[in-house]
């Protein structure tokens, strides 16, 4: 019998790795036809090199910001790479756009607060001989506020600057686990014009080196700083005095701050970009991304003399992870593919890169796809599209498992943080039925999102089909459906305020309060959205936490203190998204944010084993929030994530199906994805997580996310590992049934 586990365990192992091929990110190296280097990169500057010999280039980064239609983007120093044109393999190289401002190498004009001390240490440094080791130790007399200040001899004018960079390695003793990641607050003395001028310190992870970078343009929530008259750079902790505030430091926490190699940079002055250009080579590519794409690996650079040759820049480009459709038909239209992740401004570049428009799907599950359009002249076109066709031939996804929402924007005129731009926001996802018209404006960004719907009845393997804009305009889409299907309910538990009173009012399902024909036609469509999106709605006026659960805010959020109520008293554990709730810590609820914020919180959700998400209001529209996104003066996006009905085509009738429409977010639907993201895990893994016990999908997300407040943000990163994902449990279903083929 032992004999007989033996081989039917490694036949099944055989079986196994013939079935499942680890998926990997695909690198595309550039070659003489000008490839993309690497789709995780979206902007490159063509450079052309006279001879071979030390080369460099100067670039004014806020230029080329401007002319990719990215008005005030930062760029992601660290991000930068130089690639050959011939091999596509980076080389090593120097910058100048940053400088060093602060010798950490000696401990003057450094002070602290009580609780706190400072020194050197000449073992642990990434620049120079030394680091600043800063050591604050908690105790009963400890100040509310607790650390130490680098103070300026003069002030300091850093108008010219756009980000601070600094490493950091910190360590905690093992009371103070509850107060990580969002270890220290951080704070600019001297800031002008700036309401709050302290904010949460960086993302970080603990003990190893942490490469930071400070935004100064925005700084926090302010949009322009004043930074002409700057006194000292301050790092410290909260504690909790006079009150209990979960998450701040307590009497015994103990935190080690490593601090080094302090940096200024200016990304739009004399800076350069320096490299040994070789003989046979006559044309390189200086790949770059932007500060809210943080995630790229550490370039491999070097010290470097003067230049010796000359080189010439050429336009900027844009590609990576934004294509054209290979096999579209555009007419005199620009359409390309955006990640869901990105949002798109209404003036930003089309890339100049093309491939094909493939999207992945388990049964059970909506997959969405965005389309940027832009119309030389202004103009109403028709979008429709095609059903979906097996490559049998014979099965189908109909049509009618397509729906088509118009991206609206918003007007942004105060910023929730240093992520944050003035001006408009996509947001809105307005429904549009297909083969309906949408205006297209002159040259200016119309994003359209398709969210294609899974059967769990559908057949696995690749489907075509296409999608039609005016009568010229048609792009190929291909969708793979995985081998398996997503469970109907959601594997997190919810509880999202909506306030049925106001939206049906709104509908006309109700008229001053009294329900009209058709009433119950209306509730069943909210409910039905809802649980389209895996989340539950609250009862009628019932808008309170949920009872019997220990509620935290992303900010509060203590693991040990919650992993203890779970274990010992089975008490669940939920999230709250709150306006607090500040970069570095994702945020589903706020508008300006990088859409991967909405994404990943299910994901941090798995690793924390949190059981529930809260959100006290989804339809607060009092201010309305097409005119005022900053709800509540808290944030964008604070208490909405439906906006109401704005036009005729939709809320006319609660008796037509068309009428009882909502008007979803981005923000909603990414959130959706992450739910969904989370039912793959919770596939993989046969249930949900244990507390205590470490499972595959762990290890798969441990690739991406380092903490809570550390995680990858670069857009195309997160498909591999869905893949791979997916791949495991296709496998895992083959392996159990394996025992049935071999006995």
């Amino acid at each position: 019998m032992k004999l007989q586990r033996i081989i039917r365990f490694s036949i099944s192992m055989i079986l196994l790795c013939s079935v499942f091929t680890p998926s990997e990110t695909q690198i595309v190296q550039a070659d003489t036809h000008d490839e993309w280097w690497d789709a995780d990169w979206p902007y490159r500057v063509p450079v052309t090199v006279e001879g071979s010999g030390v080369t460099s280039i100067n670039l004014n980064f806020t230029q080329i910001f401007d002319n990719l239609g990215l008005s005030g983007a930062l760029l992601d120093l660290r991000s930068i790479r130089v690639v050959p044109l011939q091999d596509g393999n980076p080389v090593p190289y120097e910058e100048t756009y940053s400088t060093l401002f602060l010798d950490a190498d000696v401990l003057n004009s450094w002070s602290v607060q009580e609780s706190a001390e400072l020194s050197l240490d000449t073992n642990r440094y990434t620049q120079g001989t030394a680091s600043i080791h800063a050591l604050t130790v908690i105790d009963d007399g400890s100040n509310p506020e607790t650390g130490f200040s680098y103070n300026f001899a003069e002030s300091a004018d850093w108008s010219s600057y756009e980000t601070l960079l600094y490493d950091v390695w910190p360590e905690i003793n093992a009371s103070a686990v509850d107060q990580t990641p969002d270890l220290y607050f951080f704070e600019l003395g001297g800031i002008g014009n700036c309401t709050i001028t302290e904010f949460n310190g960086p993302a970080v992870v603990i003990d190893k080196w942490n490469a930071v970078s400070v935004s100064f343009k925005p700084h926090g929530d302010c949009a322009a700083p004043n930074l002409s008259d700057l006194t000292s750079l301050r790092w410290f902790v909260k504690v909790n005095r006079p009150t209990d505030i979960p998450g701040y430091f307590e009497p015994g926490d103990e935190l080690h701050l490593w601090l080094d190699n302090f940096r200024l940079m200016d990304q739009n002055g004399s800076g350069e970009i320096r490299w040994n250009a070789q003989e046979d080579i006559d044309k390189y590519y200086i790949y770059f991304d932007t500060l809210d794409h943080e995630g790229h690996p550490p370039a491999a650079t070097i010290e470097i003399g003067d230049p010796t040759i000359s080189a010439t820049a050429g336009e900027v480009e844009a590609g990576g992870y934004f294509h054209n459709i290979l096999g579209a038909s555009t007419g005199e239209l620009a359409i390309w593919n955006a990640p869901l992740t990105e949002k798109i401004s209404q003036t930003q570049q089309a890339p100049t890169t093309t491939s094909p428009l493939v999207i992945h799907a388990a049964r059970g599950e909506f997959e969405p796809i965005q389309l940027v359009v832009q119309s030389p002249t202004t103009q109403t076109l028709d979008v429709s599209a095609t059903s979906l066709l097996h490559s049998d031939g014979t099965s189908t996804i109909p049509e009618n498992n397509i729906r088509l929402f118009r991206v609206d924007y918003v007007p942004i005129a105060k910023i929730s943080g240093y992520f944050g731009r003035l001006g408009l926001w996509p947001d809105p996802l307005y429904p549009v039925s297909l083969g309906e018209t949408i205006e297209f404006p002159a040259n200016i960004n119309q994003p359209l999102w398709f969210r294609v719907e899974i059967p769990n009845s559908a057949k696995p393997g690749i489907y075509t089909g296409t999608i039609r804009i005016g009568s010229s305009a048609s792009v190929p889409i291909s969708l793979q459906v995985w081998n398996f299907t997503l469970p109907a309910h959601p594997q997190l538990e919810s509880k999202f305020g909506f306030d049925w009173d106001t939206v049906s009012e709104e509908y006309k399902a109700t008229i001053v309060g009294e329900p009209q024909l058709c009433y119950g036609d209306f509730i069943n469509a909210v409910n039905a959205t809802f649980e389209d999106y895996r989340l539950t709605p609250s009862e009628a006026n019932d808008y309170a936490p949920p009872e019997n659960v220990k509620l935290y805010s992303l900010t509060s959020y203590e693991s040990e203190k919650a992993h203890t109520l779970q274990t010992t008293q089975g008490t669940p554990v939920w999230w709250q998204f709150a306006h607090f709730d500040d970069l570095p810590l994702a945020n589903p609820a706020i508008i300006d944010r990088p859409g991967i914020d909405s994404r990943i919180v299910p994901w941090l959700a798995w690793l924390d084993r949190v059981d529930g998400f809260y959100y006290p209001q989804t339809t607060d529209w009092d201010p309305n929030p097409w005119n005022s996104t900053f709800s509540n003066e808290v944030s964008n996006g604070d208490g909405y994530f439906f906006y109401p009905p704005n036009d005729k085509t939709i809320a006319f009738d609660p008796c037509k199906p068309k009428s009882n429409r909502l008007v979803p977010s981005i923000r909603l639907e990414l959130l959706r994805e992450g739910m969904e993201d989370y039912a793959y895990l919770w596939l993989l893994n046969g249930g949900k997580p244990v507390i205590g016990e470490e499972n595959q999908g762990d290890l798969l997300l441990q690739e991406m996310i380092s903490s809570r407040t550390a995680f990858n943000r670069i857009p195309t990163a997160w498909d591999p590992i869905r893949i791979e994902i997916a791949n495991l449990i296709e496998a895992h279903q083959t392996y159990l049934f394996l025992p049935l083929l071999i006995h």
